[in-house]
């Protein structure tokens, strides 16, 4: 299988998804990756001061043969967004904590 990575930005409040365009066969390699790309976007369009309030997180969703877990555009970036936000809030446990 392929990975796809995908970094999210939670700026002032408003958390928002993009993907990558190329896949992985790892998903240490695609995060990996999209690291260095969102640093290289960064630093030439915008502050380090706004980079900072940007909160990343990256990550990477496996994807089927066709490469597309999710549609294509914004549609597919909120539900992508949607499941993450699910996935992380079954982490924690009843004592609150996240692992």
């Amino acid at each position: 299988m392929a990975w796809r990575p995908y970094v999210i930005t939670n700026i002032y409040g408003n958390k928002k998804v993009m993907r990558d365009t190329k896949l992985y066969k790892t998903r240490e390699e695609a995060i990996r990756a999209i690291k260095v790309k969102n640093k290289r976007w960064m630093e030439l369009n915008y502050d380090k001061a706004y980079s900072n309030a940007s909160n990343f997180e990256y990550g990477a969703v496996e994807v089927g043969k066709d490469g597309y877990k999710y549609k294509k555009g914004v549609s597919g970036n909120k539900k992508l967004l949607s499941d993450i936000n699910k996935m992380q809030k079954s982490s924690i446990n009843f004592f609150g904590i996240k692992f």
